[in-house]
């Protein structure tokens, strides 16, 4: 069975991962070309030994000024990547809550981890916080929403099968009237095929199942005038 999984970029750059052998080669031969350089040129020990002194702060205040200029170019790449990302999310949402279609994510234990506009209508989610619960904590607490009580049953299905699940779902409304979704269920495991997510979308099919049923009534009403007049 082949599951989907996530997939990681780790975003390390070249020249980062190279700085660590290049500060420890250039200060291995800093460390010995200045050795010799002392031994040959100074002959009293005294003398040796204050230069070392000298070499040795020289090398903590350039290591020192090297980690800083390090640290504060990572901190200004971080805090530029979380600017990136947080833009790209506002983006992500403004974009998926202006769609018409339901839209929302739970966790691999059921739990939702966001939900768009529509989704949140369609399950009559309102006036509490809804991130971390599963569908029998909505509906103990929204006491409406019938959809909750019976959609876990199609995402099981989906986690066992470990492949899309397309299917048609309808729900009664609190007016009676009886609504259609096309409903899509995507599971998305880890590397090591454990549930990680599950993505659904529900789009409202409710006028086209009524256009098609009305279609069929006519073909048949059609198809039995037709039958009529050549049996007359």
């Amino acid at each position: 069975m082949k599951h989907q999984t996530e997939r990681s970029h780790p975003e390390i750059k070249w020249s980062s991962s190279k700085l660590p052998f290049l500060f420890a080669f250039f200060s291995s031969i800093y460390v010995l070309l200045s050795d010799n350089y002392l031994a040959s040129a100074f002959k009293y020990p005294t003398v040796v030994l204050y230069a070392n002194i000298g070499k040795a702060i020289i090398f903590i205040i350039l290591s020192a000024f090297l980690l800083d200029f390090v640290i504060r170019r990572d901190r200004k790449q971080i805090i530029d990547s979380q600017r990136q990302l947080q833009e790209n999310e506002r983006a992500l949402h403004t974009l998926i809550n202006s769609l018409p279609d339901a839209i929302y994510l739970k966790d691999g234990e059921g739990r939702w981890m966001q939900a768009n506009q529509a989704a949140l209508q369609f399950f009559g989610i309102k006036d509490f916080s809804y991130r971390g619960k599963n569908d029998a904590e909505l509906y103990k607490e929204n006491g409406t929403g019938d959809s909750l009580s019976i959609c876990h049953v199609s995402d099981e299905y989906a986690w066992s099968t470990g492949k899309v699940f397309r299917h048609e779902e309808s729900f009664e409304k609190e007016d009676g009237s009886v609504c259609t979704y096309d409903v899509i269920k995507t599971p998305v495991f880890d590397s090591k095929g454990n549930p990680k997510f599950l993505a659904v979308t529900a789009r409202n099919i409710t006028e086209r199942k009524k256009i098609e049923t009305e279609l069929m009534k006519s073909k048949q009403r059609y198809q039995g005038l037709y039958n009529a007049i050549s049996g007359g």
